[in-house]
């Protein structure tokens, strides 16, 4: 069917037609256009399938993120065992146990986000929802970090917590409805 006046179109196997086609109605003369192609057929749920789309910028975050979390880690436990630190950390009461808290938050990240790695590459079915599960809980981590970290300092700033909150709100709905999860994590 022509896209532009509705009639009849060439078939691959017919043999081409020597007349232009015309369009003809009440509301003016015949309008002469050459051969048009039909509108282009896509592929409903097959063309979804694998790692494509948003899951390209998942995939980059699952890559970066456990580097993230080691530093984190590496950068506390200084802090808790570095000597030119100590003299802080005995003059803040409280600091000691936030880092703490801090090392032992960014180790179980760096072990969620290895194992979400393995189930995202296997394209595993329980991926999107523990993919949630982390996004949420490492809201709540940072949340509870963040009011530590008030405690001893009220000035502590609020960026760590928009940051997450953002991430969440944009990727658990993702998760939530994207075609192309659920075409792609059916392990």
């Amino acid at each position: 069917m022509c896209l532009l006046c509705g009639g009849e179109t060439e078939t691959p196997g017919d043999p081409p037609q020597t007349e232009s086609r015309a369009r003809t109605d009440a509301s003016g003369p015949a309008e002469s256009h050459g051969p048009v192609l039909d509108a282009p057929k896509f592929a409903t749920g097959t063309d979804l399938e694998g790692i494509g789309g948003w899951l390209i910028l998942v995939a980059a975050g699952l890559g970066i993120g456990p580097l993230v979390s080691l530093s984190g880690v590496v950068r506390d436990l200084l802090l808790l065992y570095g000597a030119e630190y100590q003299s802080v950390l005995a003059a803040r009461p409280g600091l000691a146990g936030l880092v703490l808290y801090e090392a032992v938050t960014n180790s179980i990240f760096l072990v969620a986000l290895i194992a979400l790695n393995v189930l995202f590459y296997k394209k595993k079915k329980s991926f999107p929802a523990l993919m949630i599960t982390f996004l949420a809980s490492q809201l709540a981590f940072v949340l509870i970090d963040h009011l530590g970290a008030r405690a001893l300092q009220p000035s502590t700033g609020v960026a760590g917590i928009l940051r997450n909150l953002v991430s969440a709100v944009i990727w658990i709905p993702y998760y939530l409805r994207s075609e192309r999860v659920k075409a792609t994590f059916v392990r």
